[in-house]
């Protein structure tokens, strides 16, 4: 196995997608999944399952914010398992990766902006779309998880049903004459009778 170091500046200078892999790679070998003990931490009693219609109705008041929509359909993935029954835990620099967002901070921004749409749709102030713990990681309820895969599997099929009914279909053939034009096309005109003779 080949083994290379890097400098502080030359990880600093590298491509943002080079530097995403290291900081991943960094945190597998000092934690690969989240820790049971660290979930309990997270106030989980306060993670709100959100229906179908509660995610519905987070989008349509972050709609405006396209990171913050890239974000929340993120949860769509399937996430790692926790120990912990009915939850699942995502990386935030994974999340970061897949928006294409600089940095964790800016995903950050993103889910507060997501748990403050939450407890106005929910009627509940404590209510909470996501919790965290210390190891760069944040928990949702599989039921708010399989919901929002729900939502983005139907904006995917309402997307492409919108395309295809935008199409631009060829011209009715009853409009241009029916068979008979069909049926006519590539024949040579008919010569009148007298035509290309000589006028007597």
């Amino acid at each position: 196995m080949t083994s290379i170091t890097l400098s502080a500046e030359q990880i600093r200078n590298a491509p943002v997608d080079i530097r995403h892999w290291i900081e991943r790679e960094f945190l597998t070998s000092i934690a690969q999944r989240p820790k049971s003990e660290e979930v309990n931490k997270t106030h989980t009693a306060q993670l709100a399952a959100c229906s179908e219609q509660d995610i519905l109705a987070i989008l349509s008041q972050i709609q405006g914010a396209l990171p913050v929509v890239n974000v929340l359909f993120e949860f769509g993935r399937q996430g790692m398992s926790v120990g912990q029954p009915n939850i699942e835990a995502f990386s935030l620099l994974d999340i970061a990766h897949h928006t294409r967002l600089h940095n964790v901070a800016h995903v950050l921004s993103c889910l507060d902006l997501i748990n403050q749409t939450t407890g106005r749709v929910r009627n509940d102030a404590a209510a909470q779309f996501c919790g965290f713990d210390r190891e760069g990681h944040c928990f949702i309820r599989r039921e708010t998880q399989q919901n929002i895969s729900l939502v983005w599997q139907n904006v995917i099929a309402n997307q492409q049903y919108e395309l295809q009914t935008r199409l631009p279909l060829g011209p009715d053939v009853s409009e241009i004459g029916g068979n008979d034009a069909i049926s006519q096309a590539g024949q040579q005109p008919t010569q009148g009778a007298g035509e290309g003779q000589a006028a007597e």
